[in-house]
């Protein structure tokens, strides 16, 4: 995974190599101010023409913009050589308006709710499963699991458990079984493998066989979550002459795979090796906890009264402040402790609501009675922890389109809920901005939009908010409807506001166009290349800071989001 540079060119300075030398004198273990200050997930790693090669984790960053249109005319009749202009870190930088979102933070392990991980293939559990990482195609790249037995057993059958919901069977299957892991006898390969009924186990026959090791591979890969093409099954049963599972962690079994999905989520190893990089790139704001964080209320209260900040996105936020970035904290969502059922109903469903990465995985309803009193007591709470630090507080996201529990409880419901939480904010920190959680659209979606703002409004929602955001427009490029009326909603959007007495901030808090290699299969969207999501992406930003509405690209990175491809980062 590497920085498309021709998205966004690092921002890193460089040093000149010193007399006799290369750049740079020590290796990896080569400081500069710039480097203690991003911390210790950074180091050089390369050296590429005098240019360092800054390697954060396991991505790499060319420490200028590379020459992306090398014969390109920039002036006609002017021969002068071109000297690139040396970008500026965050904390070098007075003030912009520009700004971004990690898709997730930085957290412990125990924070880090990986429901897809192999393990569950041999842990007896048919409500967990495995899911190997998506793609966007059915046949980019095979996905498969092993197994290794602890001895040497003669196998009679496997059978292999399906998923509650019959999803995530490959259409070509193929087993194998080793004895050295090294010689493999195929004892099934079906090009038209069937799908699942009824969530039964799908039994491969063949002759008894001794083997120590087991290779199920999947090909032509069906969709699953989103729109992507996966291999996932609950458990992996290997049964000897007696009929007994002797894949399992309790018979000594280990199991290895291709990958496994843990969609935007990603690895906590990730966003703490690519978190210094918001500074690198020169943004002064990072929106956070708008989706699936170890901040959201469920995972701070996971006990009923007891709260708990995870320690690592705790310094991430402190890191941030420190380097000159603003933050803009979301506060959300709904939390199954405070409902008559008080958790999700099956553990499955309980770990992938706790990740938030399942679209068709429900959130608590917020008119549940108890829901709004527990709400204010969080805020209280995280307020309180980060008053020193955090700027902006964003009640909610999304909620004009149902997200976080809010379904179909409507304008004037999240209103109250506003006049509820907002004096609380203000009353610990009276600093603090209050944001109107990122309403869904604008104009082209005005039922989440601009309608569903002026019903808050009309509720009297303006003296307890600071800033209004928007979400929207995706991929919007010159000649599409929502482009041509983009300036236009944007100056709808702030007459209406003046006509309540509302006269404060404005964000687009989520912008992102798409560029997936390969383009996937199933959303319809146009394809763009690279180079051409990078031109879109300049123009629309410089358009929304042309209305002084505050720009965040959505997101950072997101090696999980393959479907889409909507970071600055490549992914492979």
């Amino acid at each position: 995974m590497s920085l498309m540079g021709l998205v966004t060119p690092c921002q890193s300075q460089t040093a000149a190599p010193p007399e006799g030398g290369h750049w740079p004198p020590q290796g990896a273990l080569h400081q500069n101010a710039d480097l203690v200050r991003m911390g210790p997930e950074v180091a050089v790693r390369a050296d590429c023409g005098g240019v360092p090669v800054y390697g954060f984790g396991f991505s790499y960053i060319y420490g200028l913009s590379p020459d992306l249109a090398s014969a390109a005319v920039l002036q006609q009749g002017n021969e002068a050589p071109t000297k690139k202009i040396v970008p500026k870190k965050s904390w070098q930088i007075k003030s912009n308006r520009i700004g971004a979102t990690p898709p997730r933070m930085p957290r412990t392990a125990r924070s880090d709710i990986q429901p897809l991980l192999g393990v569950h293939l041999i842990d007896g559990d048919p409500e967990t499963h495995w899911c190997s990482r998506g793609q966007n195609r059915s046949t980019v790249e095979p996905a498969w699991l092993r197994i290794d037995l602890a001895r040497e057993t003669e196998i009679h059958s496997i059978e292999i458990v399906p998923r509650d919901d019959n999803l995530g069977m490959p259409k070509h299957l193929t087993v194998r079984l080793s004895r050295d892991g090294w010689n493999w006898d195929t004892v099934y390969d079906n090009q038209n493998h069937p799908h699942p009924a009824d969530a039964q186990p799908q039994t491969i026959e063949f002759a008894p066989t001794r083997a120590k090791q087991i290779w199920i591979v999947g090909h032509d890969l069906r969709i699953c979550y989103m729109t992507s093409h996966i291999f996932s099954v609950a458990e992996v049963r290997v049964l000897d002459k007696e009929g007994e599972n002797v894949a399992l962690l309790s018979q000594g079994a280990a199991v290895t795979v291709s990958s496994f999905e843990s969609y935007i989520a990603s690895q906590r190893e990730t966003h703490q090796t690519l978190w210094p990089t918001h500074y690198d790139l020169g943004v002064e704001w990072i929106r956070i906890n708008y989706a699936g964080s170890v901040l959201n209320w469920r995972v701070v209260e996971r006990e009923k009264g007891v709260y708990e900040i995870d320690p690592i996105a705790d310094a991430a936020i402190t890191q941030a402040v420190k380097n000159g970035c603003k933050i803009n904290f979301g506060l959300g969502f709904t939390n199954w402790l405070y409902t008559a059922q008080n958790r999700p109903p099956r553990k499955d469903e309980k770990q992938r609501f706790l990740a938030n990465e399942v679209a068709s995985l429900s959130f608590p309803r917020s008119e549940e009675p108890e829901m709004l009193e527990g709400f204010k007591n969080y805020v209280r709470f995280m307020v309180q922890h980060f008053k020193d630090r955090v700027d902006y507080y964003e009640i909610w996201n999304e909620q004009s389109n149902g997200y976080g529990g809010w379904y179909d409880a409507g304008p004037e419901h999240f209103a109250h809920w506003v006049k509820e939480v907002s004096p609380i904010i203000k009353e610990i920190d009276p600093q603090a901005k209050v944001v109107f959680g990122s309403l869904s659209g604008l104009g082209p979606r005005r039922e989440v939009g601009i309608d569903w703002l002026k019903t808050c409004f009309e509720e009297g929602i303006a003296p307890h908010i600071d800033m209004i955001c928007w979400h929207g427009y995706y991929g919007a490029a010159p000649g599409t409807p929502e482009w041509e009326s983009y300036v236009a909603d944007i100056q709808e959007t702030k007459q209406l506001a003046e006509s309540y007495g509302y006269e404060c901030e404005y964000s687009h808090s989520e912008w992102c166009i798409f560029s997936p290699y390969p383009q996937n299969s199933t959303e319809g969207l146009p394809w763009i290349s690279e180079i051409v999501k990078a031109k879109h992406m300049a123009r629309f930003a410089v358009t929304t800071l042309g209305q002084d509405v505050l720009f965040y690209w959505n997101e950072t990175w997101a090696d999980g989001h393959i479907d889409r491809d909507v970071g600055l980062f490549r992914t492979g």
